[in-house]
């Protein structure tokens, strides 16, 4: 806790991630999106605390990213050295991934070591249910590097902009937080940088012309990197 200051008073915590994903979660599902978040969730995160009515589980399933050697690796009694990564940010060993129940349904995505995703779709601006899904295990995380914000809390970008012909495909699409997805410069000029897929390893590209990797990595880069 910070010294007050003009009647402020900072706290910062750090704590176990799959509990603060959870109050994440829900202390976004109680604030109203269209404005900015940060004092909205204080003050919603001050009256659960005064209401004494506790933080429940996160009722969504994040999508754990699973490489083939990775499993592998599991399924051959290495677990415990083994760390996934979930596309709400948080990260799940192997040990935990073998005792967490999935339910009955697993769900398959397939990547191409060069082109990306597979699965191709074409002709509308918003990004379908599957496209979005596909493009949060390209980007577990905001594109932008040092990004807070997870996949979950993300919205779907079109790297080359929709109002310069760019399609609603696989190949073109990335996750950003709302802010990051606010100063992306559709025409590439702008003071924020902009961000690019070579390869199909998606990248922020500085003002300045250098390619800076995302810092969590996706798909793309556990699969084949």
């Amino acid at each position: 806790f910070s010294r007050s200051k003009a009647g402020m008073r900072t706290m910062i915590l750090t704590y176990n991630e799959r509990d603060l994903a959870d109050l994440e979660h829900l202390l976004r599902k109680l604030i109203d999106a269209d404005d900015p978040a940060a004092a909205q969730m204080a003050h919603t995160l001050i009256g659960i605390l005064r209401d004494g009515k506790g933080v429940p589980k996160a009722n969504f399933r994040p999508i754990i990213l699973v490489p083939i050697a990775d499993w592998a690796r599991i399924q051959s009694g290495h677990a415990d050295e083994v760390t996934l990564i979930c596309t709400d940010g948080t990260t799940m060993t192997g040990a935990e991934y073998m005792e967490h129940e999935f339910g009955d349904i697993l769900e398959v995505a397939a990547f191409h070591p060069q082109e990306g995703p597979v699965n191709l779709y074409y002709g509308k601006r918003c990004a379908n249910p599957k496209q979005k899904v596909m493009s949060k295990l390209l980007c577990p995380a905001c594109a932008f590097p040092d990004c807070k914000h997870s996949a979950e809390t993300t919205q779907t970008h079109h790297i080359n902009a929709w109002r310069y012909g760019g399609m609603t495909n696989m190949d073109n699409l990335a996750e950003l937080c709302p802010f990051h997805n606010g100063v992306n410069a559709d025409n590439r000029q702008g003071p924020f940088g902009y961000i690019d897929n070579p390869n199909a390893r998606i990248h922020w590209v500085a003002p300045n012309g250098v390619r800076v990797p995302m810092t969590t990595p996706g798909a793309m880069e556990l699969l084949f990197d």
